[in-house]
């Protein structure tokens, strides 16, 4: 490469041109969205919607197809029925992505949906299907560039799934054992794919046993080499005091802090989901929805001031983590939360991967823009209940946790291609494995590296299909065939606590506990005392200031 032949630089510079058109162009499509959701509801904003990607739909009740001219025009005849739900859509070979999408989400009767030829369709696409999962019975997602067998894996979640087209997908290596898997995982699916074989469709338990060997051999997962002498809490603590577990790293979730009192998500009755009805959300998840923050921020910044770093404690779970760091343990530590507390308790950048994101920095959400703030700037603005808005453009500002709709950090997959394979030891901790995807993360370590679970439940269980897929779980408790998975059910600090004492580090970790809560304590005496003599001082001087005048 010439970096500054003319040529190249005007390839540049009409990347850079397209690349500003293209963004103005979703920009725009996301504004008259809102505008015909707004005015006429989610049926005519949907079908509005497809029609701008030059798609084409079919309400319920109805046999007439809407669609565009050759030059993009289209009848609005389609707002007189505005109370009617679309049952199919036709999106070929439009730009439609899984940001797009969200536009379609409240069409909960949708019955048939063709992607053929979508170039931006990717396994992220897929993953966001889950909604139709009680309605899609049709699915052609043929010649798609950009699936991969472990998106595919996703559409598990589409129970009522009848007819599926994944033909001409050049990224499967093996689609005629991709058509078998999915079988595997969609018994009421009749597929289409590219498997040309003329041996025909395996049947019976035998054939199907060979095929599951086979595969297990062609695609490297048969079982790995067995290092824990028992599937227990002793036969983990045994193997790292071994000496052979040298990389040790750690998957959290929100129930690693909920001992110190914030809630998690999902748990009935106390997570955060089951108590959000005083912000009168559409439905809880919306608060963490893009779209609908942009739209109405205030909820967010609330239950922000309610969650804001600084106002809890690290607990057991994250001291020991802290602990692994010291002894040399610990290669990495991904986590979902949002509350800092990792690094409150020691753990630093490099140790980290905030999968969702932090409250540390900030930035516009204006493309055009993305100015950044710091987490002072931030917090100032939450607690003085002000919606942060840009210094440059006035846009939103929002911190920069990620939220649905949202990508994660390209850190989380850079290095999680580099960190999983040399993996000694995964410790998964409070977390349900429901979210993708994060929750793929335990299919990544090798077929020797034991896998802990402590937990309140045992989760990150599936289904033979989705386990070949690599994606979602996979791990396994209870089996004949179990090998390296260990469930430890209790609450993570219990079960943190538990571990340290067979490790013989129950001392120091409670030692631990105990000197960090009480700096932190001290700390926070001194803020307060400081901000009382600022404030003892500032009435003195006004008292001044009224002497003088008398």
């Amino acid at each position: 490469m010439y970096p500054d032949c003319p040529h190249n630089q005007a390839t540049r510079e009409t990347f850079f041109i397209h690349s500003v058109y293209s963004r103005l162009v979703i920009w725009t499509r996301g504004r008259l969205f809102g505008y015909a959701q707004k005015n006429f509801g989610n049926n005519v904003a949907a079908a509005y919607y497809i029609l701008t990607l030059r798609g084409s739909f079919r309400f319920a009740g109805q046999s007439e197809w809407f669609r565009t001219d050759s030059r993009g025009k289209f009848s609005y005849d389609f707002m007189s029925t505005p109370d009617t739900q679309i049952v199919e859509v036709d999106l070929s070979g439009t730009l439609i992505n899984h940001n797009g999408l969200e536009n379609l989400v409240k069409q909960t009767k949708l019955q048939s949906l063709s992607l053929r030829g979508c170039p931006e369709v990717d396994d992220w696409f897929l993953a966001c299907l889950h909604v139709f999962g009680e309605s899609l019975v049709e699915l052609d997602l043929s010649h798609c560039s950009r699936i991969t067998v472990g998106g595919l894996a996703a559409l598990q979640n589409l129970r009522k799934l009848q007819r599926l087209d994944v033909s001409g997908l050049p990224r499967l290596q093996n689609p005629g054992l991709v058509r078998i898997l999915l079988e595997e995982m969609l018994p009421h699916c009749q597929g289409q794919s590219d498997d040309s074989s003329d041996e025909g469709d395996a049947s019976g338990d035998t054939e199907m046993d060979f095929l599951r060997s086979l595969f297990s051999r062609t695609l490297g997962l048969s079982s790995g080499e067995k290092v824990l002498d028992e599937l227990t809490l002793d036969g983990v603590a045994r193997y790292i005091l071994s000496g052979k577990c040298k990389k040790i790293i750690c998957m959290v979730g929100a129930g690693i802090s909920t001992s110190a009192g914030i809630p998690d998500f999902r748990s009935p009755g106390t997570g955060l989901y089951a108590n959000l009805q005083k912000y009168n959300l559409p439905y809880p998840e919306a608060i963490f929805q893009i779209d609908y923050f942009k739209k109405h921020p205030e909820p967010f910044f609330a239950l922000a001031r309610e969650l804001y770093p600084g106002q809890f404690k690290p607990t057991v779970c994250h001291y020991f983590m802290k602990m692994l760091k010291d002894k040399g343990l610990l290669a990495r530590c991904y986590s979902q939360n949002i509350d800092t507390l990792e690094r409150v308790a020691g753990l630093e950048g490099e140790d980290l991967i905030e999968a969702h994101g932090t409250f540390h920095t900030s930035h516009c959400v204006s493309f055009l823009c993305r100015k950044e703030y710091s987490m002072d700037w931030m917090k100032t603005k939450i607690f003085s209940e002000d919606i942060p808005k840009c210094d440059s453009c006035g846009s939103l500002v929002k911190p920069d946790i990620v939220f649905f709709g949202e990508n994660l950090p390209a850190r989380f997959f850079t290095s999680m291609k580099i960190d999983f394979p040399q993996c000694d030891l995964l410790i998964i901790m409070g977390t349900s494995l429901q979210v993708q995807p994060f929750a793929s993360l335990v299919s990544r370590v090798s077929n020797s590296c034991p896998r802990l679970l402590i937990n309140m439940e045992k989760t990150g269980q599936s289904e033979f299909g989705m386990g070949l897929f690599g994606f979602g779980g996979g791990m396994d408790f209870d089996s004949d065939k179990a090998y390296r998975d260990v469930a430890h059910l209790s609450t993570c600090d219990d079960g943190c606590m538990a571990l340290a004492e067979l490790l013989g580090w129950k001392a120091e970790l409670e030692e631990m506990v105990k000197r960090e809560h009480a700096l932190i304590d001290n700390k926070d005496a001194k803020k307060k005392d400081k901000e009382a003599n600022q404030s003892s001082g500032d009435t003195g001087a006004e008292a001044g200031k009224s002497d003088k005048t008398e």
